[in-house]
């Protein structure tokens, strides 16, 4: 579903209830793609770690101590 962020500002609820149901949702700003919003994977944290881990494997971040 792509929606623009005047349209987010406005029914931000209702597109939050679409994303909890399994719908992807794109923000656009000025017609073009700004921001991305999906439902967490089941695993939750577990799926985070696994993303954090790959993106510190492509060298796209550094992990804090």
């Amino acid at each position: 579903m792509t929606v623009p962020v005047r349209v987010l500002k406005n029914e931000l609820s209702a597109c939050l209830r679409r994303v909890r149901r399994g719908e992807r949702l794109i923000v656009t700003a000025r017609g073009k793609p700004s921001a991305q919003s999906g439902p967490i994977g089941r695993r939750g944290r577990a799926a985070l770690g696994e993303r954090l881990a790959e993106r510190e494997a492509e060298g796209l971040l550094r992990r804090g101590r």
